[in-house]
């Protein structure tokens, strides 16, 4: 019996922790996603790479260095960046016993860059934007994100 109420008593503790934590991790990666999303759109490299694991690797093959390097292109060959959000969905994936916290987001997304007095779509559809899904991790200072799909 003694076990029974022990049981049902560490079920109701991790119910109230996940019911409490999560609206809070919830908020912090919204807010993780938009202070990456203005990174870009100021095109901050140093900033764009604070949210971006160094182990990023996507289902296509994209890898952190390759990240750089469209990051770097994108500067280098754009006047302004701007990025249209839509649609955003959170999800606390999972805490491990280490209490690294994972979690996803899907959204929509439009890029748009200005280039020679030209606003351009880079990514997304004309009509409707194009599905992302974003993979993260929380670090000590914040959520990066470490795959996509695309």
């Amino acid at each position: 019996m003694k076990y029974r109420t022990a049981i049902v008593l560490m079920v109701i503790i991790c119910a109230v922790i996940v019911v409490l934590v999560a609206p809070n991790e919830k908020k912090r990666l919204a807010n993780d996603i938009r202070a990456l999303k203005n990174a870009v759109e100021k095109e901050n490299k140093t900033l764009t790479l604070a949210y971006i694991d160094n182990a990023y690797l996507d289902k296509k093959g994209l890898n952190y260095s390759g990240f750089t390097q469209i990051i770097d292109n994108l500067i280098r060959e754009t006047d302004s960046i701007s990025i249209s959000m839509s649609g955003m969905k959170l999800k606390i994936d999972s805490v491990t016993s280490s209490k690294t916290i994972f979690a996803s987001c899907s959204l929509g997304l439009r890029i748009f860059a200005k280039s020679g007095g030209d606003k351009v779509l880079i990514y997304g559809g004309v009509i409707q934007p194009a599905g992302v899904k974003g993979f993260f991790k929380k670090t000590s200072k914040n959520y990066r994100l470490y795959s996509a799909e695309y």
